[in-house]
């Protein structure tokens, strides 16, 4: 019987998460979900953890499946294998430092099959050590009308995780989905297109996911290197993006949007424009984004305050404020 559910669980170096996750995922409520782990050549125990807590879920055991990359290919190439192997009526992702509500799966089904959605999203919240934020909330009536989801996904609202939504698997077989391989903003050229792709966009107005703020993690990380690292593979993954806007004829309808979205990824290296390096790399990266055309006020005074290499100074002092503040 074809499960209602694939779950696809990357996997590498989550030791410390892998338990609480996949417990969260083995007590689901939906009896029929085929879980789908993609070891990523994980370097510490999360594979051997992940199988203690098989051993305490017997009836999910025939459930579950765990496939091994013969080298690390980083989150996208994962999530890709995951989408080849799955067999589910929908597909569903899950980082594997997260965890979701027991409900999750039942509830977003049930909506899905109940109004023939090709997608469902629920809301979720970032967890941090003291703190709860909630995500940001799209307007309701933008799920009618794709074009507007598309707008505020480009813009930046809270619409590009691959993990607070459920997708019919047929989205992804029927049509050509580009999958990115840069690590950063792995997750918007892929929900573009399956935003484009989709008839029908349903929404459960509840937290039912719980993303972890892995203050370790390379989206986190602060050195030089990575820093260049992680704007090179935004601007990659932009650059995708760009590319099917520009196939679909959508780039001059979403201007405003695709402007917002450059600014974003100049704001990886903002903080250390007094590196002679990034100040050109700013400068020249996206030399159509000129004052006059930057949308919103606060956004002009930052790309100015950048441009005298004042930003990073008054940045790094917040930091300082708040940390002493903490």
């Amino acid at each position: 019987m074809q499960p209602k559910i694939s779950v696809i669980i990357p996997i590498y170096n989550v030791a410390r998460y892998i338990e609480r996750c996949a417990i969260s995922l083995f007590e689901q409520t939906l009896d029929s979900i085929e879980y789908i782990f993609i070891n990523d050549c994980t370097q510490d125990d999360s594979m051997s953890i992940l199988t203690r807590v098989i051993a305490r879920y017997p009836k999910r055991i025939g459930q579950i499946h765990i496939h091994n990359l013969p080298q690390n290919q980083g989150l996208p190439n994962a999530r890709k294998v995951g989408i080849s192997l799955a067999t589910g009526e929908y597909i569903a992702h899950c980082d594997s430092d997260d965890w979701i509500d027991r409900d999750m799966y039942l509830k977003m089904y049930t909506k899905a099959v109940e109004g023939n959605y090709d997608i469902v999203r629920c809301n979720f919240v970032r967890t941090y050590p003291a703190q709860y934020k909630h995500c940001y909330r799209v307007p309701n009536d933008h799920y009618e009308d794709k074009m507007l989801l598309i707008a505020d996904l480009i813009r930046g609202a809270d619409l590009s995780a691959m993990w607070d939504k459920i997708v019919k698997r047929d989205l992804y077989l029927c049509n050509n989905i580009i999958y990115p391989n840069a690590n950063m903003l792995e997750d918007y050229p892929v929900v573009l297109q399956l935003l484009y792709y989709c008839n029908k966009i349903g929404y459960i107005d509840e937290v039912l996911y719980y993303y972890y703020y892995n203050s370790e993690s390379i989206t986190n990380a602060l050195s030089y290197n990575q820093i260049l690292r992680r704007y090179e593979q935004q601007k990659e993954n932009v650059g995708v993006m760009l590319d099917f806007l520009d196939r679909q004829g959508l780039l001059s309808m979403l201007q405003n949007e695709i402007m917002i979205l450059k600014f974003r990824v100049l704001d990886e290296i903002r903080t250390k424009v007094y590196y002679p390096e990034f100040y050109s790399i700013w400068r020249n990266a996206y030399p159509e984004l000129t004052i006059c055309r930057i949308p919103g006020y606060i956004r002009k005074l930052k790309h100015i305050l950048t441009a005298l290499c004042i930003y990073p100074i008054l940045y790094n002092a917040k930091r300082c404020i708040k940390a002493n503040r903490e």
